[in-house]
C-alpha cells in the first residue's frame, strides 16, 4: 500500500438507502457473501450499487441483517 492510499474499514450504511457510482475499470468495493467471505463487486459500466441500509431494515423489519461492505486501499485511486 502506498503513504497515500486509504480505503474504509467493513462497516454497514446508517441511513435508508445508498446509491454507489463506481469508476469503470476500478473494483474497489467488496461485500461480505452468506458464508462470511469478503468478494469484489466489480463494476457494471452504465449501472449502481444499491444498498439497503440500517435505517431502511428497521422501517421494513424484513431483512436479516444489512449487506456489510469495504473499500479496499489496494484498489482504489
Amino acid at each position: 500500500m502506498l503513504k497515500n492510499d486509504f480505503g474504509c474499514g467493513a462497516h454497514t450504511d446508517y441511513g435508508l438507502l445508498t446509491l454507489v457510482n463506481q469508476d469503470d475499470g476500478i473494483t474497489a468495493l467488496q461485500v461480505k457473501n452468506l458464508s462470511g467471505e469478503w468478494i469484489s463487486a466489480p463494476p457494471i459500466p452504465g449501472t449502481f450499487v444499491r444498498n439497503i441500509s440500517d435505517m431502511l431494515k428497521v422501517c421494513i423489519s424484513i431483512i436479516d441483517s444489512p449487506v456489510v461492505f469495504m473499500l479496499s486501499p489496494d484498489n482504489c485511486s
